[in-house]
Formats: C-alpha cells, structure tokens, sequence
C-alpha cells in the first residue's frame, strides 16, 4: 500500500502521492549457471479498492496503536494490473576469508514493461557471509521493496549474510504515482531517474529463511516531502 505523509487529513492532498492499495501475485522463473543467472517474471494483480488496503491498513493500525488513515475515500480506482519483468545477475569476483566465510560481489540489471511499472535498471552488491555461491542468483538489490528467497541452506547447517547494494533506474510509468491508466484519478509528476542504496541481513537454516533490510532512495515525484525510506523483514520457506 502506499500513501500521503499526512494519513490523518481526509481531504485530497494533490501534492503528495496517491492512496494507492494492490494485491499481486509474482512468478519467477530461473535459469542458473556457474556464475550468472537469468530469470524472466510474471507480475500480475489489481490495484483499487479490491485490493482491500483500507481495510488492512485500519485493522493493523487499531492493533498497534498508530494513526487512524482518513483519507482511502482519494484512492485511485480498480485496476489489472500486470509487469513482465527480465533480470541478468552476475557474480563478478568473490574471495575465501577463511573457513565458511567468504565476500563476492554481484552485479545485475533489469528491464520490465507494463501498467504497474516499466523501467530498465542496474545495480551492484557487495555480500559477506558463508555459501555465497549458493544463493548469487537470487540477489535482489532493493530488499526492502521485494521478496528475496534467499536460499536453503546446507542440511543442519546454519547460514548468514549481510549485503550492501547501490542501484539506479529509468522509471517511464509507476502506476502508484501516475494514477489510473485508464480513467482520471489523483496524480502527482513521476521523477523518472532514481537511485537507492539497501543494506540487509539475512539467515537460513535448512528450508527456512529471514531477511532483514533497509533502503534509502532519492525522491520519486515532484514536491516528495517525505524521505523515501523503506524497510521490511520476510520469512521464507523453500520447498
């Protein structure tokens, strides 16, 4: 979900970004080498009111105590949306520290097409932990904006990594910002050209996995108020 730094006001904000609630569901496929991975991915969904982020956001915020958000009346309306999306990622170099412990250094780059978002993109990561090599396809500069896999780690075998990335894109359309495709709805003047740096922890363990992560961006609209800043933790489970 996404919305105005002021949830409180229930009045437009036409200088601040949309409301903006979606519902997607992601599929990526995988084609993986020694030291490089390709992976072509499906994004399809609906944005609007059926994404029932009002309700969510109401219902969570009332749980923790946090501003009561006012303002789901200015959402955009209902929307399929879908984003076709291709990825390149390849591990540059990496080095034994010792026993377990290794650093690597991987370099991607992406290009996707559709009403949710088209933008092409690059982005380099430096990663320390042990059994890197298992898991470089699965790189994901921006954590806290994705689900990363991570990987399964060795059986009864514990595994970790911290990682640094910087990545920047060329963003042509972010339906989040430009509004509706179809209809009029609240927007505000996308900046197309966008940098961030993310910092993540993650750990494993057999088929479980958790990542932590963090990133901070430049500003993604005109008059952006708000610092874009972005965190998140994902628990995963491979099978």
């Amino acid at each position: 979900m996404y919305t105005p730094a002021d949830i409180e006001e229930e009045e437009l904000i036409v200088d601040d970004r949309p409301y903006v609630g979606s519902l997607l569901w992601k599929s990526r496929l995988y084609s993986i080498e020694e030291r490089h991975s390709n992976t072509l991915s499906l994004t399809l969904g609906i944005v609007g009111p059926a994404a029932l982020a009002e309700q969510s956001q109401t219902f969570i915020h009332e749980i923790i105590g946090a501003r009561t958000p006012n303002g789901w009346d200015n959402q955009i309306s209902n929307e399929p949306v879908f984003r076709v999306e291709a990825e390149h990622v390849r591990r540059l170099f990496d080095w034994d520290i010792a026993s377990n412990f290794s650093v690597d250094g991987i370099a991607m780059g992406e290009a996707g097409i559709g009403n949710w978002r088209s933008n092409v993109g690059a982005g380099l990561g430096l990663r320390l932990g042990n059994y890197l090599a298992q898991n470089f396809a699965y790189y994901q500069p921006l954590g806290a904006r994705s689900v990363n896999t991570f990987a399964e780690a060795p059986p009864q075998k514990v595994f970790w990594q911290l990682g640094l990335s910087a990545y920047g894109q060329y963003v042509f359309n972010d339906i989040t910002i430009d509004g509706n495709t179809f209809k009029d709805s609240h927007s505000v003047e996308l900046i197309h050209d966008q940098g961030f740096i993310s910092a993540s922890i993650a750990l494993g363990w057999q088929h479980w996995n958790l990542i932590f992560s963090t990133q901070r961006g430049t500003s993604q609209f005109e008059e952006q108020k708000s610092k874009t800043n972005f965190g998140a933790a994902t628990i995963a489970y491979n099978y």
